[in-house]
C-alpha cells in the first residue's frame, strides 16, 4: 500500500476542471491525463505521509504563487496537448 502522496495532484486536477470549461482543450479521458501529467511534470512535487504534512502542504499551497504556477503549467501543458493530440 502507498504511503505518499504528491499534494500537487490533488491541486493541479482542481485547477484543471476550472481551466478546461474555459480553454479550448479536447475534454477526452486521454487528453485531460496528458495536460495533467505534463503540468505536473514541470511542477516542483510536494509530498506528504501524515495527514499532518498533507495540511501543511494545503496550507502552502494557498499563496498566489502556487496558484499563479499550476495555472501557468497547465496553460502550457495545455497548448502542447491541443496542437499534437494522441487520441
Amino acid at each position: 500500500m502507498k504511503l505518499y502522496k504528491n499534494a500537487m495532484e490533488g491541486l493541479v486536477e482542481d485547477q484543471y476542471q476550472k481551466l478546461a470549461i474555459d480553454e479550448n482543450w479536447c475534454k477526452c479521458d486521454i487528453c485531460h491525463a496528458d495536460i495533467v501529467a505534463k503540468a505536473l511534470n514541470n511542477l516542483q512535487p510536494h509530498y506528504f505521509v501524515t495527514h499532518e504534512g498533507q495540511l501543511y502542504a494545503k496550507l502552502e499551497s494557498l499563496g498566489a504563487q502556487y496558484h499563479a504556477d499550476i495555472t501557468a503549467a497547465l496553460i502550457r501543458a495545455g497548448e502542447i496537448v491541443t496542437k499534437k493530440p494522441r487520441h
